[in-house]
């Protein structure tokens, strides 16, 4: 294979470090540069109304999570290289918060507050989890599910 799919890194085998790709590598970097730097940080948001299945949500979350090394892939260094290291799938990928008890007036603005106060918290490139989504419930129907990832 020619092109750019030949310069992706394989694994040797699962559950081993794998070399990180350019990209990576300057992620890394870039946040030995400037430790604690929200930059990097993606947030979406999802509004959702109507009925939902809160736990058929986090049972779908940790799904997809499960499927996909990507989002579960942490950097670490060793032996003077960055290094991919997959981890197992986290518990901390879902969060689901009530905000039903709040006035219809401040829900969603608390909503936005707290999801921007996740995408404000730093990583640890290392050990967190990359990809995080919580869920906020609204009321009458309505809910917020923001992801952010790194």
């Amino acid at each position: 294979m020619t092109g750019v799919w030949s310069s992706v890194p394989k694994r040797a085998k699962a559950g081993e470090p794998a070399e990180a790709s350019f990209f990576q590598e300057r992620l890394w970097f870039m946040e030995k540069l400037s430790p604690g730097s929200c930059a990097f940080n993606m947030l979406n948001g999802f509004m959702i109304a109507g009925s939902l299945d809160r736990e058929l949500v986090e049972r779908s979350i940790h799904e997809i999570v499960r499927r996909h090394e990507s989002l579960r892939t942490n950097l670490v260094f060793s032996e003077g290289k960055v290094l991919q290291q997959v981890s197992q799938p986290s518990p901390k990928v879902f969060e689901a918060v009530d905000l039903t008890r709040l006035p219809k007036e401040r829900k969603l603005e608390e909503a936005d507050r707290m999801a921007t106060a996740l995408a404000r918290r730093p990583y640890d490139l290392a050990a967190d989890p990359l990809f995080r989504t919580v869920l906020f419930e609204l009321g009458g129907g309505k809910h917020l599910l923001a992801a952010l990832s790194h």
